[in-house]
């Protein structure tokens, strides 16, 4: 497992460990699908991924069950309904890049939204990314040497000192 993939799974687990809801996944991943499937089965907890990309989607269908779905929702705009539902947990690493920052409003409550790829130098990938994720009250980052940075946001627990001790 290539680690740039992977550097957000120790935030990933701790923030599916401090809660006990559905888990949401915006935008499949090498890593973070496979992780979440297994982290779900494990927990008996409802995931649902969701990915824009045909081939993408098509990779992760033979992980798909009753408790866990991977929807094909090609228009971002179109997972308003997902996003406002009741989650947990909530893992955006998503594309296209502009989708990043358009789903965080509808996020706010949400306990724990991890946005991965949120290191300075990733800034002009994600337009309007640094504004929406000044608008969390409560916000973290798990910066694990050299690899890609992972932001955790809520508006409903201030106290999230856990992120920065997992580093």
């Amino acid at each position: 497992m290539d680690p740039r993939y992977s550097s957000h799974l120790p935030v990933l687990r701790a923030a599916i460990e401090r809660t006990s809801g559905p888990i949401l996944e915006l935008g499949c991943g090498e890593s973070s699908t496979p992780f979440l499937h297994a982290q779900a089965a494990r927990l008996s907890r409802r995931l649902v991924s969701i990915e824009t990309e045909r081939d993408w989607w098509q990779k992760f269908q033979g992980l798909a069950n009753e408790t866990h779905w991977v929807r094909l929702i090609p228009d971002w705009k179109n997972w308003d309904a997902f996003c406002r539902q009741k989650w947990d947990v909530v893992l955006v690493d998503s594309a296209p890049d502009l989708t990043r920052a358009a789903v965080l409003p509808w996020l706010g409550h949400v306990r724990y939204v991890l946005v991965h790829d949120t290191e300075p130098e990733q800034a002009e990938n994600y337009p309007g990314l640094t504004k929406a994720l000044a608008d969390y009250p409560a916000e973290a980052e798990y910066r694990p040497a050299g690899l890609p940075w992972t932001r955790v946001l809520s508006c409903t627990d201030g106290d999230l000192a856990w992120v920065k001790e997992l580093a």
